[in-house]
């Protein structure tokens, strides 16, 4: 009878027990759900600002990011390439204020053993070691340019890709000057726009224009890139000024220099023809201008800086294709 009276009042007291737990979940808004566990609901974080991240690499005011937002914007597909009525289109622009920082060269080999048969085969970092020395062997080869130049780290991501390759004595003479036929033949190639066959070109001067840069020439002219002069002569082997070069980029990537109203730099004025071109250019990092606040866009373009600005907008259009 003890015994029967015990488990009942031990029944009891764990029965009032589970209603006193139920009770305490019940007023804290707790949920006890089948497997014993317990659901809250999930706390939300609003209103937390995202960190503003810049790059600092160069001295240019826009980051990377920056510029590659704009150039979404600005630029458009190679279908939609239009032909400017204005004039001369072609030529380089200056990289004015802090040279890159060139690629310290790789030493060496790696310093094994000695070879024998059962030797085990280089590993990745060596062969990629190894690679990046002929690559910048390519550039070192050059016997006017050295590794402390301002645009060598430019020269050699052009060297790397094929776009530019110097002269048949070793020499890429970076102080002399470009013409507007090399220079369609660098934006061609570092556009890989396929070169015409048909190399007939319409002009009243088309003997100006080299044999080997028919094609090249031919095809820039096609795409727009370079359009001829009002006296119907197109100047082949003329040179090319900063403004020209900044201009025939800009058109070469579709860019749209329709929102562009105002330049920034001291020596530009609406009335001139390239200062929409100049402007789109600057805004994309592919020109800077000098410390003065000038860009000087009547000068003649170095082969040094028209290497700089090719190779920003060959950098550009990666960014956007990754």
């Amino acid at each position: 009878m003890k015994k029967s009276l015990l488990k009942f009042i031990s029944l009891s007291l764990c029965i009032s027990l589970l209603f006193a737990v139920a009770a305490v979940a019940e007023t804290h808004g707790l949920q006890v759900a089948e497997g014993n566990s317990v659901e809250t609901e999930a706390i939300e974080f609003t209103d937390i600002p995202a960190n503003d991240i810049k790059s600092d690499a160069d001295e240019d005011a826009s980051s990377d990011a920056e510029i590659k937002s704009d150039a979404d914007e600005i630029i458009t597909s190679d279908a939609e390439i239009k032909s400017d009525a204005d004039d001369v289109v072609s030529s380089d622009a200056k990289e004015e204020t802090t040279p890159s920082t060139p690629p310290a060269p790789s030493v060496g080999g790696s310093s094994g053993s000695g070879s024998s048969a059962g030797a085990p085969a280089k590993d990745e970092d060596d062969k990629k070691e190894d690679e990046e020395k002929a690559e910048s062997d390519m550039a070192l080869n050059f016997t006017d340019l050295s590794a402390d130049d301002w645009a060598y780290g430019s020269i050699l991501n052009l060297v790397k890709k094929g776009i530019v390759s110097g002269d048949t004595i070793g020499t890429i003479r970076p102080d002399g000057n470009v013409t507007r036929e090399e220079v369609a033949k660098m934006m061609v190639v570092a556009r890989k726009f396929s070169v015409a066959e048909d190399v007939t070109i319409e002009a009243a001067d088309s003997d100006s224009v080299s044999d080997w840069a028919k094609g090249y020439f031919k095809t820039a002219m096609e795409r727009g890139i370079i359009t001829g002069y009002t006296d119907g002569s197109v100047r082949g082997t003329g040179e090319v000024n900063r403004a020209e070069m900044a201009t025939i980029i800009v058109r070469s990537i579709n860019a749209s220099i329709d929102s562009f109203t105002a330049s920034s730099f001291a020596d530009i004025t609406e009335a001139d023809w390239y200062a929409k071109y100049v402007e789109c250019a600057k805004t994309l990092g592919i020109v800077n201008g000098y410390q003065d606040g000038s860009f000087k866009g009547e000068a003649l373009v170095t082969r040094r800086e028209a290497f700089a600005m090719i190779e920003r907008m060959v950098r550009l259009l990666e960014a956007l294709e990754a």
